[in-house]
């Protein structure tokens, strides 16, 4: 199994982001770290259209820096694009053939090797599409509380017919995709290259977790990989 870990040079909210320091290692380093110790991984490969992120990714155990191609390294490039893309040259390059293939986004920090395990036997086990991690929705942010203003400036509820002062007990669970771990099969991934694609099963993490855009949640990433290590 191969695990892809991306990162591109741009970003807006954290310039270099996936350069940025947690802890003892950057968020690339994090990202092949927990590739590396995971035991249904084989191998670990980064792909980015920089040299810098590239080499950092090697120095933390890549087997293979992935160029990505300028037209999938801007801000609307596809992310299934290029996860496609560092599919088929790993292949190439490692003259190997990967039959599962995880995504591990240097933005989620927090990650551990557990998640990208659950993530694989569950995706081989029920025999999905493909699998994501998830998380549970806070109750105070859930679809069926959240409003709409109209253009008079009235509120609406954002879902139709749901109450928003609705009871916490009497809410249907909801989630939303962490970005820890993407898992997805060969045979259909690389015909369709679509993330989430019909059969998608869930795997939910149900511990607090970072997920890096802005600087604040960089500070947090810290915060709480420092937490977890004193309890530990």
């Amino acid at each position: 199994m191969l695990a892809i870990v991306p990162a591109r040079a741009g970003s807006k909210g954290i310039p270099r982001k996936n350069l940025a320091r947690v802890g003892a290692n950057t968020l690339i380093g994090h990202a092949c770290q927990v590739g590396l110790h995971s035991p249904s991984v084989g191998r670990v490969v980064v792909t980015s259209d920089d040299d810098e992120m590239g080499e950092e990714g090697l120095r933390n155990g890549a087997d293979v820096f992935i160029r990505r191609p300028a037209h999938l390294a801007s801000d609307n490039a596809s992310s299934a694009d290029a996860w496609r893309h560092a599919w088929i040259e790993a292949e190439r390059e490692l003259k190997e053939r990967f039959e599962i293939s995880v995504w591990l986004q240097p933005t989620s920090p927090t990650r551990t090797e557990a998640d990208v395990e659950t993530t694989i036997k569950t995706l081989i086990s029920t025999e999905a599409t493909a699998g994501v991690t998830v998380s549970p929705v806070p109750s105070h942010f859930a679809p069926h509380k959240q409003v709409k203003l109209e253009s008079d400036g009235t509120i609406k509820p954002f879902v139709d017919g749901a109450v928003p002062n609705v009871q916490r007990q009497d809410l249907p669970r909801s989630y939303w995709l962490n970005g820890h771990c993407y898992a997805a099969r060969r045979e259909t991934f690389l015909a369709d290259a679509i993330v989430i694609p019909e059969g998608t099963v869930g795997v939910i993490i149900n511990r607090p977790i970072a997920n890096i855009d802005d600087p604040e949640d960089l500070e947090f990433a810290k915060w709480l990989m420092e937490r977890q290590r004193d309890r530990r």
